[in-house]
């Protein structure tokens, strides 16, 4: 069985581990750990052209108070 020493800032190197790798780290007692790899989830792709269209349309940004409110709100009596 390999073994491993901790650096300087208490790291590990696992010669399976791939950067971004995810893992629960369990401690079972006995002083030992247990790290279990897991699985995330694929990331969702990004919105189409038509999709980010159709959200603009449906959600267009506009103002909810006038210039007068706003000022009102935010200058000091």
């Amino acid at each position: 069985m390999p073994t491993t020493r901790a650096d300087e800032e208490r790291r590990v190197t696992l010669p399976d581990a791939t950067p971004g790798d995810l893992f629960d780290v369990r401690r079972p007692g006995n002083g030992d750990y247990l790290l279990v790899r897991v699985s995330s989830p694929a990331p969702k792709p990004p919105p189409s052209y038509a999709e980010v269209l159709e959200a603009i349309l449906k959600n267009p940004v506009e103002m909810r108070l006038s210039w007068e409110e706003l000022r009102r709100l935010t200058r000091d009596p």
